[in-house]
């Protein structure tokens, strides 16, 4: 009896130690992936507003509260804010550390994701392949390399976090996992609203668990959406362009099956990624990016009615479409991503789960030949994923880099033709930003800062009345726009027109 305990307990040790070491090898590799970001400065893409902002200047108690009552660029991420704050109060503009930060908070989501794997029952080597493929896959990329998008991983982290705070809860661990998970989950949503999907996600899990019965598992919801409602209402009362429906109701559904597809489209065949993408025109069942769609989404919904009984399947598929389902959409947004690689970056780990424990049962009755062959194709996998995701950070390297590939790939973009230009004008490559900006006006008439644009390169060559008739045209379409004010005023005292 006692040598079976000491076996028992000796196994037990190996099996914690074989995860510590797996769970090791995937931050390392996940480290080294990521690594080049290290030398990357900051883009011309919500990083200036975000790292150049006066509301990172302080983390004294009046500069918290400016932080926690300030919706910056639409969106309410105080807590992402404040790591901004702490890494400049400490390293002030030192880029090394705040692509690190980075980094290291995508390894922290991939040690947690591997360790959620492990507790939902999966082979330590099927949950290792899963969180690999989800750790190096090139629409990650988006997240990690972009400063602005800190939020995806820290709202990733605290949101995983959440998840096994309450999964120790439900197998009676201690009852203070369940305020623990609560306070992990207002913690996400203040890194990201998309953490609203949390308390949806619990209740999957509740099912995946067998827990009965249904009422209890719903009031222990109550307390998530107390957090999550008001905090959604605030992002979402800055961004009514986000959730408008497209007043052709075809046209509506065939955007939201559009985005639907794509997101498992470019997660399957990673080829081309943009951090733009154009909604494909025209919004029509002639076009076949439309068909495709289309029978990619039917295929789905045949899938999800055929193995619905599948507990496994149904488990991966919503944690999949639960996470992102409130970035459907029903319309296209004028120079803003209907669809985004970053928007799949938690998400994206159902879809792995699923695919890993596939490959695994294909595994398991295979010969031993094709059992090799099976491991061969998956190391090529990873290889080839890992190629693609270091040739992808090369793209957020420079502004120009960023813009010029925004443009090559999706050229009928107003904001990536304005923003090259803007790019060209530091190098001081005047005609080059003069043609962009055209180009962006020819895109979209309205668009006011490629007006203000074209003013400011007037005013640097000193031709000072086209530099007021840009500034004009601009203010037309953005009366409150402040730096069209600003250099008119320059340009006003120049002229001696004081008043």
């Amino acid at each position: 009896m006692l040598i079976n305990k000491i076996k028992d307990q000796s196994i037990k040790i190996f099996q914690k130690t074989q995860n510590v070491w797996l769970a090791f090898f995937l931050i390392l590799i996940s480290f080294l992936t990521f690594s080049p970001t290290l030398k990357f400065n900051f883009v011309s893409w919500d990083d200036p507003l975000s790292l150049d902002y006066l509301l990172i200047r302080s983390i004294g108690w009046e500069g918290l509260q400016n932080i926690f009552s300030t919706v910056l660029n639409t969106t309410y991420t105080p807590l992402t804010i404040l790591s901004y704050a702490v890494e400049y109060h400490f390293f002030k503009y030192k880029f090394f550390v705040y692509h690190l930060d980075n980094v290291l908070l995508h390894c922290a989501v991939v040690c947690l994701s591997y360790m959620l794997a492990i507790r939902l029952g999966l082979n330590r080597w099927t949950a290792f392949a899963a969180v690999l493929i989800f750790a190096v896959h090139p629409m990650k990329v988006e997240s990690i390399a972009w400063i602005t998008e800190r939020k995806d991983m820290l709202y990733a982290a605290l949101y995983l976090g959440a998840i096994h705070s309450y999964i120790s809860f439900i197998n009676n661990r201690h009852k203070l996992f369940y305020p623990l998970s609560i306070v992990l989950g207002l913690l996400s949503m203040l890194a990201k609203p998309m953490a609203l999907s949390l308390p949806i996600i619990l209740l999957l899990f509740d099912w995946y668990f067998k827990r009965l019965p249904i009422k209890k598992c719903l009031i222990e919801k109550i307390p998530y959406f107390l957090y999550i409602l008001p905090l959604a209402y605030v992002t979402h009362s800055h961004n009514h362009s986000a959730v408008t429906i497209h007043e052709n109701t075809l046209n509506a559904l065939l955007i939201c099956i559009w985005s639907f597809s794509f997101y498992l489209t470019k997660f399957f065949l990673p080829v081309t990624l943009v951090p733009i993408y154009a909604v494909p025109e025209p919004i029509s069942l002639s076009n076949p990016v439309y068909l495709l769609s289309l029978a990619l989404f039917c295929s789905t919904l045949w899938m999800v009615y055929r193995l619905y009984q599948h507990r496994w399947f149904m488990f991966c598929f919503m944690f999949y479409f639960a996470s992102i389902f409130f970035l459907m959409r029903f319309d296209k947004m004028v120079n803003l991503g209907v669809v985004a690689d970053r928007f799949i970056y938690l998400a994206s780990l159902g879809l792995c789960l699923y695919l890993a424990t596939h490959i695994e049962k294909y595994y398991l009755r295979s010969t031993r030949l094709k059992k090799m062959l099976l491991i061969l194709g998956l190391i090529v996998l990873i290889i080839t994923l890992i190629h693609k995701t270091i040739q992808q950070q090369n793209v957020w390297k420079t502004s120009a880099n960023l813009w010029g590939h925004v443009v090559k790939h999706e050229p009928t973009i107003a904001i990536a033709h304005n923003n090259r230009g803007f790019s060209y004008i530091e190098a001081e490559q005047w005609d080059l930003a003069f043609n962009d900006f055209k180009k962006a006006i020819e895109i979209l008439p309205t668009y006011a800062y490629a007006y203000s644009n074209i003013g400011s390169l007037y005013f640097l060559k000193e031709q000072y009345d086209l530099a007021i008739q840009y500034f004009n045209t601009t203010l037309s379409y953005d009366p409150k726009h402040a730096k069209s004010h600003n250099i008119l005023g320059l340009i006003y005292e120049k002229k001696d027109k004081l008043d």
